[in-house]
């Protein structure tokens, strides 16, 4: 990810003449960085992601009361939350 700097210095190379391959021997990255940052312009922010909702979400409270007890397997924990109706598949 480019900062706001390295965009500058991307588009200002780019209004000197500098061709896309200059500018990516020049600065040592990628020809599609250098496009990116050549449509981007300086304001502009990279969006940020939206939170998915987790299959573990109506879980989560029950996971953190079973986490201050001692004593559970992860296979234990996950029969208990098969069983309050989680739906996720086990990855072991």
């Amino acid at each position: 990810m480019l900062n706001p700097v390295e965009v500058v210095m991307i588009q200002t190379l780019a209004r000197q003449g500098a061709t896309v391959s200059g500018i990516t021997r020049q600065l040592g990255i990628d020809r599609k960085t250098v496009r990116k940052a050549l449509r981007r312009t300086v304001d502009e922010r990279p969006r940020a992601r939206t939170p998915v909702a987790s299959l573990l979400d109506p879980c989560k409270a029950f996971i953190q009361a079973r986490l201050s007890e001692a004593e559970f397997t992860a296979q234990r924990l996950y029969q208990d939350i098969r069983s309050q109706g989680y739906a996720g598949a086990t990855i072991w």
